[in-house]
C-alpha cells in the first residue's frame, strides 16, 4: 500500500484482504474533491523479454482511490485496523 495526501493505492494478494469498501467510504467522506475509485481482481504482469509470457494474477485486489485532502496518518489507522502493519 501507498498512501498520499491525494491517493490510496495498493495490491493485495487476497481480494478478501481488504475491506476495500470501507476503506472507499472514508475516502469519500474526507475528501476535497470528487472521489476515483479503480478496482481490479485480475492482474497482468509482462516482460520485456521476448518469448517470456505474461503472469496472470487471479483472486488479488488491485485498487486505486484518488482525491484530495486525506489525512494520511488516519487512512494508515484505517489501514492497520483491517491488520496491514506499517513498514519503514
Amino acid at each position: 500500500m501507498f498512501i498520499g495526501s491525494s491517493y490510496i493505492v495498493g495490491l493485495c494478494g487476497a481480494k478478501d484482504m481488504l475491506v476495500i469498501d470501507e476503506v472507499e467510504k472514508y475516502a469519500k467522506e474526507v475528501s476535497t474533491k470528487p472521489v476515483k475509485v479503480m478496482k481490479k481482481d485480475k492482474v497482468s504482469f509482462k516482460f520485456k523479454e521476448k518469448g517470456k509470457k505474461a503472469v496472470e494474477a487471479k483472486d488479488v485486489l488491485q485498487f486505486m482511490i484518488s482525491g484530495a485532502d486525506f489525512p494520511i496518518d488516519k487512512v494508515g489507522e484505517l489501514l492497520q485496523g483491517q491488520g496491514l502493519v506499517e513498514m519503514d
